[in-house]
């Protein structure tokens, strides 16, 4: 933790202000930075006391410098339009939308914005003009300049044409009445958490969400760079989600698309940490937040050793690899609480598209573009075990504003099967690569094909052709 930091809940960086009518707090460090850690914990005390929070940059009341806060308001706790004789003040919003007015001395609107929306983000308002902020969305928090000192009740002088200031009833309506005349008020959107959002899926799913206007906390690794897009659908967040302090106060989804893959050199020890502590992490978190929906990214390999033919969420588990175990106590723990958490764990196969790394057939493609041999066994076994990256994507945003109850699971599977041999000759032909491919027959090698018909018919799964998703590969 950086010396600058500073949090509302310790005394050695905050104190607390107590003339303030809300809460209030003035920073004590000589020098302050502010990241999503203190943005949080505003929200989480504005929403416990239904007041308005505020950190002040400045070092108290009387300081006639510059005067800096940072304040979490609600859209219910307003202040009726004023104006400051002596002092300018500007608005730089950092979460939501406001819109900005300002009235002529007989209270006729004469200028108004929504700062926070298509790129504006900052306003600024010169001494002597009554002017007012009204959230437009539940809340919002901005970073507020304005100079010292404070004067108090003499401060500035509120419109004689509005509300008081103590009638809450009256200071909404009015709000209400010239939001109504400028804007159009949204509809509150669902948030959505996607943790793993710097990796291969978890950017998939988040630029999906985004694209679709949904707004999206996207989890990364610390120090992990990403290129994902969402304008201001998107809030990154860098933490360990062994530890989701830095995570919202309330979210309405969770996508759960982290995971330490089980690939060479990795031990089962690490499997266990990576995989199952943030699972039982994220659940109690979900609980606190009041999640709607957890949706949690399994694997297809749980079901172990395959004896039969085609795979069904009936088909029994046997001796699962480490990693799979982890994916499968993650299932289980689900299950514990699904009378209180609805939650879809969704079984995936192999995952494929533009940028893959890992995979049977991400690695016979990247052989194919290479001119190399390509060694497969069987020709003639049907294939259907994977799924194009933008179809999950696509189908998480289905998810992320549907509604079931209990603890689900399903398999992902494309919605037919071709055979080993022609997936091979699809993919050769389409790059035009000149590799040799060695089929064989090995009467020992063991294969099966997936049955996706529980997330068809519960979940709208729209199971796309093989050929389609090969066809999208290249």
């Amino acid at each position: 933790m950086s010396k600058s930091d500073v949090s509302i809940h310790d005394p050695k960086t905050t104190r607390r202000d107590s003339k303030a009518k809300s809460a209030g707090y003035f920073s004590v460090n000589p020098v302050t930075s502010v990241g999503r850690r203190l943005m949080d914990e505003l929200k989480r005390t504005a929403e416990a006391t239904g007041e308005n929070a505020r950190l002040s940059l400045h070092e108290g009341p009387n300081d006639d410098g510059v005067h800096e806060m940072i304040i979490y308001q609600h859209r219910a706790r307003i202040h009726p339009p004023k104006k400051h004789l002596n002092k300018s003040k500007s608005f730089h919003i950092i979460e939501g939308k406001m819109l900005m007015m300002i009235f002529d001395e007989e209270g006729a609107l004469i200028d108004h914005k929504v700062i926070g929306e298509n790129g504006d983000v900052y306003y600024r308002i010169n001494k002597g003009v009554y002017h007012a902020d009204f959230p437009v969305t539940d809340y919002v928090i901005h970073h507020e300049t304005t100079e010292g000192p404070f004067l108090g009740e003499n401060d500035c002088i509120f419109a004689p044409w509005a509300p008081a200031r103590d009638d809450i009833d009256g200071l909404n309506a009015f709000s209400e009445s010239v939001i109504a005349q400028t804007v159009e008020r949204p509809s509150p959107a669902e948030t959505t958490i996607v943790t793993g959002a710097g990796g291969y899926c978890g950017s998939a799913v988040v630029n999906c969400l985004t694209a679709a206007s949904i707004p999206v906390v996207a989890v990364i690794r610390p120090n992990r760079s990403t290129d994902l897009t969402g304008g201001g659908n998107l809030q990154i967040v860098e933490t360990d989600i062994k530890d989701p302090g830095g995570l919202p106060y309330r979210t309405d989804t969770i996508v759960h698309a982290a995971a330490k893959l089980g690939v060479k050199g990795v031990t089962a020890a690490e499997l266990a940490r990576e995989n199952v502590e943030p699972v039982r992490k994220l659940i109690d978190y979900a609980l606190e937040a009041e999640t709607k929906r957890f949706i949690f990214f399994s694997a297809i390999s749980i079901y172990g050793r395959v004896s039969d033919a085609i795979v069904s969420e009936a088909t029994p588990i046997v001796d699962p690899p480490a990693y799979a175990m982890t994916k499968r106590l993650g299932e289980q723990m689900l299950a514990e609480v699904g009378d209180r958490l609805p939650s879809l764990s969704i079984r995936l196969p192999g995952v494929v598209g533009p940028g893959a790394k890992h995979g049977w057939l991400t690695g016979v493609l990247e052989k194919l573009r290479r001119n190399e041999p390509v060694s497969f066994v069987n020709p003639d076994t049907p294939f259907n075990n994977v799924v194009h990256v933008d179809d999950l994507a696509a189908f998480v945003r289905s998810l992320a504003t549907r509604s079931w109850s209990g603890a689900e699971i399903v398999n992902l599977a494309a919605g037919d099967t071709i055979p080993v041999g022609e997936v091979v000759e699809r993919l050769k032909k389409k790059i035009g690569s000149s590799s040799r491919l060695d089929a064989r027959i090995d009467g020992n090698a063991t294969s099966f094909t997936i049955d996706a018909t529980r997330a068809i018919e519960l979940f709208e799964w729209p199971a796309p052709s093989m050929a389609d998703t090969l066809d999208r590969l290249i």
